[in-house]
């Protein structure tokens, strides 16, 4: 069986003869401003909609990668800076803001993983 997407309103499947099925298509062809959205085999998508689909699903991913990266820079902002001249003062300040550090570890790992 070949996977199937929404069609446009040149892949008409025929008439309805329910009256309350037919009024759903008209409803539903109204709602999507006259576009006939019944599924379609791919094979029978014209390559023009094929491309658009595409398309649309490479700016989703693009734009949802986007999000993720703008998230994650507003977590490290809020990251404290570790303060000390000497290494051990270095090391204290660390373990002294490591709730911070951890958090944030946390939510970068449930962020890129989603």
């Amino acid at each position: 069986m070949a996977p199937y997407r929404l069609g446009p309103a040149q892949c008409h499947v025929g008439p309805v003869a329910d009256p309350a099925q037919a009024a759903v298509v008209d409803l539903a062809a109204w709602a999507f401003g006259g576009r006939d959205n019944r599924r379609v085999p791919d094979d029978e998508m014209p390559d023009d909609e094929v491309e658009a689909e595409s398309r649309a699903t490479d700016r989703l991913t693009l734009f949802s990668d986007a999000v993720v990266a703008i998230a994650i820079t507003l977590l490290a902002i809020d990251l404290p800076v570790p303060e000390g001249g000497t290494v051990p003062l270095f090391w204290e300040s660390v373990r002294h803001n490591g709730g911070h550090y951890a958090a944030f570890l946390i939510s970068f790992f449930a962020i890129s993983a989603g």
